[in-house]
């Protein structure tokens, strides 16, 4: 059984809206698609438990086929008609679950189009059990790709882009909160 969980914020859906067209047209971006869902998959098959969430852009993971949970939550930014799932209103940073309640937590792109990536970690520790997994799929900003977002940003003055999280700051940010 699965379960789809909506965020009501309105700038985080148009950033997940923006990397998920990218992932769908964009070449480059199905080739990612597919080799993160072989990545997940084998990364996932040692996780085990009764809850998984998965957050953030649509990348067209096969999630039917990741994880050995009992549950998959899905949690999306917005509600479509073609969601096949139960929706529930939450936004990234304020997770409708119970403290220690989720096994694996799988946050694609969730800090970078997150208004509060610091807030979105702390949740992230508190709805996780003890030797709970947290996966966390980001662009590098110092990569082409990050790069060009970079500039992108810079040059496009009145709208927002997506803002990478360095591996370094996210280790700091993960190691203040006992990951």
């Amino acid at each position: 059984m699965s379960v789809s969980v909506t965020s009501p914020m309105t700038e985080e859906a148009n950033r997940h809206n923006d990397l998920s067209r990218w992932y769908r047209d964009k070449p480059v971006g199905r080739r990612l698609t597919t080799q993160l869902t072989k990545a997940l998959n084998e990364s996932l098959e040692q996780v085990f438990g009764y809850h998984m969430l998965v957050t953030g852009v649509d990348m067209n993971l096969e999630l039917s086929r990741i994880g050995k949970t009992q549950r998959l939550f899905r949690l999306v930014t917005r509600t479509s008609t073609n969601q096949p799932l139960q929706a529930v209103v939450a936004a990234s940073h304020d997770l409708p679950f119970a403290t220690d309640s989720l096994d694996a937590l799988v946050l694609c792109h969730t800090l970078d189009a997150s208004s509060a990536p610091h807030q979105t970690l702390r949740e992230c520790q508190r709805v996780l059990v003890s030797n709970g997994h947290l996966f966390v799929i980001s662009f590098n900003p110092l990569s082409i790709h990050g790069a060009s977002n970079s500039l992108r940003r810079w040059l496009s003055f009145g709208r927002k882009h997506t803002k990478s999280v360095s591996g370094r700051r996210l280790g700091d940010w993960l190691s203040l909160l006992g990951f």
